[in-house]
């Protein structure tokens, strides 16, 4: 498998994050996991194997998804704290300057990503599966074989995060039953 191919697989990936992470969240938190992983393995042993770098990043996001039916909020503060930190670091990275303080960047949008998510449970999950979808979007792109601008990638990137949030917005509005609705009987 060669890394267009992981880039199309990280575009599909982070449109379902963006799409569907609240609704379905186990498998957002499990698409996390191989998102997380992916960019990770790739960014430090770019020179491995893709199929590599997929059945690891696969493996760890099975591994999310089972470990988020036992312990939902748990790991939806981690997952959250993972995607902002990520998220805002490699922003810093490109819009404003690759130092020290990146790291700083990173533990910061980390720590709101877990406080978004501890104190607005679902409106944490619904901004950050949706800005950490629509990142991974732009990133994917970025290793594909389309050749876009950063820019664009990132403008498209961006347009997917808020499409993500308003479509979650949407089904978080409809799960809710207005007061005084009649309850289905036994």
């Amino acid at each position: 498998m060669d890394s267009a191919v992981l880039g199309w697989m990280l575009v599909g990936a982070g449109v379902v994050l963006a799409l569907v992470g609240r609704h379905v969240f186990w498998l957002a938190v499990g698409l996390v996991g191989f998102l997380l992983t992916s960019s990770l393995v790739r960014a430090l042993l770019p020179d491995l194997d893709p199929t590599v770098v997929t059945v690891l990043a696969l493996a760890v996001g099975a591994a999310g998804a089972i470990v988020t039916v036992k312990s939902l909020r748990l790991v939806a503060a981690i997952a959250a704290a993972l995607l902002l930190a990520v998220v805002g670091r490699a922003l810093f990275v490109l819009y404003v300057d690759d130092s020290a303080w990146q790291w700083l960047v990173f533990a910061g949008a980390g720590a709101l990503g877990w406080l978004l998510v501890r104190v607005l449970f679902d409106v944490g999950i619904v901004v950050t599966t949706a800005l950490g979808g629509g990142w991974y979007v732009a990133s994917g792109l970025g290793a594909t074989d389309v050749d876009l601008a950063s820019a664009t990638t990132l403008w498209i990137g961006l347009g997917t995060a808020l499409v993500g949030m308003l479509v979650q917005s949407g089904a978080l509005r409809r799960s809710k039953k207005p007061a005084g609705a009649a309850q289905p009987s036994a």
